[in-house]
């Protein structure tokens, strides 16, 4: 049982590394999306993100997509994620 706990523990760890902190290129933010959110938001998107820390054009994948600053060019959320091959601009 103990072990089962450790490993529960440790997925939920690494789970929430890969959401929270990394949006690509050493970009910091939450991914949701094509969109990276600030960290300070918690999560990306969704309801009540205007209600978050950093609000709307910090937390709302629409707000971002429509404020069009690329990930490329900055070094954290928020900011829209341009994939290879996709125009997310």
């Amino acid at each position: 049982m103990f072990k089962m706990r450790m490993v529960v523990a440790l997925l939920t760890t690494l789970l929430l590394d890969v959401a929270k902190g990394d949006c690509g290129n050493g970009v910091a933010g939450i991914v949701s999306g094509g969109s990276c959110c600030a960290e300070s938001c918690g999560t990306c998107g969704g309801v009540g993100c205007s209600g978050r820390e950093g609000g709307a054009m910090s937390c709302c994948t629409s707000a971002i997509e429509r404020a069009g600053v690329l990930c490329d060019t900055t070094s954290a959320g928020p900011c829209w994620i341009s994939y290879a091959g996709d125009d997310y601009g």
